[in-house]
C-alpha cells in the first residue's frame, strides 16, 4: 500500500501510514472517481441512443 499523500510505502493492510500518518483505509476522491468513470465507461461504449 503507497501512501497516496507522501509516497511512502506501507505494508498492505496497514491503517495509518507510518510516515505521515494518513488514514490508508479512507479512498482518495480521486479513487473514486476512476473506479465509477470505469464502471460508466463499460456501459457507455455500446448505449443506444
Amino acid at each position: 500500500m503507497i501512501c497516496p499523500d507522501c509516497k511512502e510505502r506501507n505494508f498492505s493492510f496497514a491503517e495509518y501510514c507510518r510516515k505521515c500518518g494518513r488514514d490508508l483505509t479512507r479512498r482518495s476522491y480521486q479513487e473514486v472517481r476512476e473506479e465509477g468513470r470505469r464502471r460508466l465507461g463499460i456501459f457507455s461504449v455500446g448505449t443506444v441512443k
